[in-house]
């Protein structure tokens, strides 16, 4: 995805999930995220097509696409 990284993100170690009754263990979902990486991309359909040929896709994995709403502070 070159230039469309914005922040490369890491691998996740352990994870918890929150909900309205409280902290549990493990992922939340079917399939535990491994790590995240942030791109720039002008929509949710060209970030998934510029994922089709990542690694984990080609490997019997998944990568999950998720559009995200900027929050300004105030």
């Amino acid at each position: 995805m070159g230039p469309a990284i914005a922040d490369g993100g890491v691998p996740y170690a352990r994870t918890k999930h929150v909900t309205r009754d409280g902290a549990g263990s493990g992922p939340l979902g079917d399939m535990p995220s491994t790590g995240c990486t942030i791109v720039d991309m002008p929509s949710l359909q060209a970030a998934t097509q510029a994922c089709a040929d990542h690694p984990h896709a080609k490997h019997s994995g998944q990568v999950k696409v998720f559009n995200c709403i900027h929050m300004s502070d105030g």
